[in-house]
């Protein structure tokens, strides 16, 4: 018995798959170490960026903190909307104003803006400002409606701001955003959008 099984390995691994199974198999390994090094790869880059954040969110700027115009465009009744708009007012920031702006008067947002200002309870906030641009004729809407703005901002205003409407920036946003700019050699800032989950980490 023992002799009926003593055949050479390579010889049962070749009798028992098929040139084309071999074939297929090797594929799919080959396929999957792309993959796993792809994943290495992705994994290295998202640490890198984590430690990019870390060490931008901890840089301490000189303040600088000039008038600003925060520029809201809005249309339609985007998730947490009142509270969001709250966030924007309660930037702890000495002094700006906030333009909301629509192409449509009787866009549903603007009740929401309304209620979010009579409902504020901070000591003290930004000026307001509501513009209707009408609807776009040469360019897209949304470009339409700043380039009316930037027309109408305060002339006292030294920084412009662009945040969306679906956006709940936290109570430093504004100051951290502006405090690069003290560098005259630094023309524009950004931040970066962060999505967190309504129904927590693990929903779906």
């Amino acid at each position: 018995m023992l002799g009926h099984f003593a055949r050479p390995l390579n010889e049962l691994f070749v009798s028992t798959i098929p040139g084309n199974s071999l074939i297929v198999l090797l594929t799919f390994y080959f396929l999957a170490g792309v993959s796993i090094w792809l994943g290495l790869l992705s994994l290295r880059g998202g640490l890198r960026f984590v430690r990019y954040v870390q060490s931008e969110t901890a840089r301490e700027y000189p303040s600088f903190t000039p008038f600003a115009t925060v520029i809201v465009p809005i249309r339609g009744l985007d998730h947490g909307l009142q509270e969001n708009i709250t966030a924007i007012f309660s930037q702890d920031y000495p002094a700006y104003e906030v333009i909301f702006v629509s192409d449509d008067e009787k866009d549903p947002a603007w009740a929401i803006v309304e209620k979010a200002r009579l409902d504020f309870k901070g000591p003290a906030g930004p000026t307001m400002r509501t513009i209707v641009a009408g609807p776009a004729v040469d360019r897209g809407q949304k470009v339409h409606n700043l380039s009316v703005v930037t027309s109408a901002i305060d002339r006292a205003g030294e920084v412009l701001v662009f945040v969306d409407s679906d956006a709940r920036p936290a109570d430093d946003w504004l100051k951290s955003l502006v405090a690069p700019l003290k560098d005259e050699t630094v023309g524009a800032t950004t931040g970066y959008r962060w999505f967190v989950p309504v129904r927590g980490v693990f929903s779906h």
